[in-house]
């Protein structure tokens, strides 16, 4: 077909006329009056301006004339084009269809209720949808296309691992989220959407409700949710430690007690604690409590039991005991003990009834009173002390059984003679034969010849005596 229109008229005022085209692409009308018939009182050409004008066609399918000679509905519609939304959910689906008339051409996706010129529908939900395409000024020059708008790909959770809390507050539970998504990154959260992170693993989390959302990055709505829950583990185990052998020490210097070190705790550790309390209480020859380590505390002579107890925040507790031992390894001692008793004048000692006198000696101890000392002794002041060396002994045991020992001397010497007559100048002259002083204070003198009393004389400690025989 060359032309629309009435066919072989020149243009003139009486109706349409178009002469030849110069090519099947171009077609050149002009509207001089409105042709009879036509509903349009305006001099327009269909909304046209009133001039020659030029047209470029694609094609001539679909156009004719009618039977008054008028323009023909020329509707094509193509194939439509769909972009499903980018998430499932986000609702962002287009639709794109394309369509071509020699007059204007609208669009309605709501069943004609609506039209825009634009051939794009944008934030479509997946679904069916039926367009409605229509040539303006013509009536019943429209056509309806369905369209189904897929849907759009979703983020998946495929796989969700959870860890324990081993311990209640220990703050060590996991969570790891798998997720599928066709394209792009994904983001976390485990806190219900609030905030996000990049890596799929969280750490050192407490036990609970954890509210997992997966989004795709850069795609509002594009979230996959899901929720789990983090096991907390009871505590139900003790803690464990080394206790303390027995120990046995030594009393301090002149007291009845001593400080003991080195009784601490032993590795000390606990499954949920890390730093259990420790208390320890003491029974028997000590009697104390208190907390921690029981290192310095002074304890008595005897032996102390000592109780370690050791709990940890969820109240399980072991205990362990040990003897602390102070034995008392030092013996009374004696206050006032008499030094030794020297007797230089025999004669005159005994003369006067050899009474030898002293005053008892004081015993004092580091722990057992003087009532409870066990006191003995094996000569008391007023013995007839004997010519010589007589050692006297006091002994004191506490209650430990140390003993205490004071011991002294009595010496009772023999007359001291210094000789200045000639007669015992020379003890083993034989003027003298025998001599020796006698224990009731008189001399006896032997000898085998007369001796002349006028000239021997005896010097006793610095005092002559005369003898005289019988």
């Amino acid at each position: 077909m060359d032309v629309i229109g009435k066919i072989g008229q020149d243009p003139g005022v009486d109706g349409w006329v178009e002469g030849a085209v110069s090519s099947k692409n171009n077609i050149i009308r002009r509207l001089a009056t409105v042709q009879k018939g036509d509903n349009d009182p305006t001099n327009t050409f269909f909304g046209l301006p009133i001039e020659w004008e030029s047209a470029v066609l694609p094609n001539f399918e679909g156009f004719g004339t009618h039977e008054n000679g008028c323009l023909t509905c020329d509707l094509l519609v193509a194939e439509p084009i769909t972009t499903p939304e980018l998430c499932a959910g986000t609702n962002d689906g287009k639709i794109n269809i394309a369509a071509q008339a020699t007059l204007p051409i609208q669009y309605s996706i709501d069943g004609g209720t609506t039209f825009q010129d634009e051939p794009t529908f944008e934030g479509l939900a997946p679904g069916a949808y039926t367009i409605l395409i229509k040539v303006q000024f013509l009536e019943n020059c429209q056509q309806e296309v369905k369209v189904t708008l897929p849907v759009g790909p979703a983020v998946g959770i495929t796989r969700v691992n959870t860890t324990r809390e081993t311990c209640p507050d220990n703050n060590n539970g996991t969570i790891q989220i798998f997720a599928t998504f066709p394209s792009g990154t994904l983001q976390y959260s485990i806190d219900g959407g609030q905030t996000f992170q990049a890596s799929n693993s969280f750490d050192n989390l407490d036990g609970g409700n954890y509210d997992i959302v997966v989004m795709a990055d850069n795609i509002d709505g594009c979230i996959a949710t899901t929720s789990v829950f983090i096991e907390t583990l009871p505590d139900t185990q003790a803690p464990t430690f080394t206790c303390p052998a027995d120990m046995v020490v030594n009393n301090a210097p002149q007291r009845c007690d001593a400080p003991v070190v080195g009784i601490d705790l032993k590795e000390v550790s606990d499954n949920c604690d890390a730093n259990p309390s420790i208390a320890y209480v003491t029974t028997g020859a000590t009697q104390v409590s208190g907390k921690g380590d029981a290192s310095g505390i002074v304890f008595n002579v005897g032996t102390t039991i000592v109780t370690y107890t050791v709990t940890d925040r969820y109240n399980n507790s072991a205990s362990c005991s040990f003897t602390v031992t102070v034995e008392d390894g030092e013996a009374p001692v004696a206050i006032n003990c008499p030094a030794d008793i020297l007797i230089t004048n025999a004669n005159d000692f005994y003369r006067e009834g050899g009474i030898a006198t002293w005053t008892p000696p004081v015993f004092e101890d580091n722990c057992t009173p003087q009532d409870k000392l066990k006191l003995s002794n094996n000569l008391d002041p007023g013995f007839l002390a004997q010519l010589g060396y007589t050692l006297v002994q006091y002994f004191a045991e506490d209650e430990a059984g140390n003993e205490g020992i004071c011991e002294f001397a009595v010496i009772v010497r023999e007359i001291a003679i210094v000789d200045p007559c000639t007669c015992l100048d020379n003890r083993s002259a034989p003027k003298c034969a025998r001599w020796s002083i006698s224990r009731r204070n008189y001399c006896i003198f032997s000898t085998w010849r007369n001796l002349d009393s006028t000239k021997c004389g005896w010097f006793i400690e610095n005092t002559c005596w005369s003898i005289s025989t019988s």
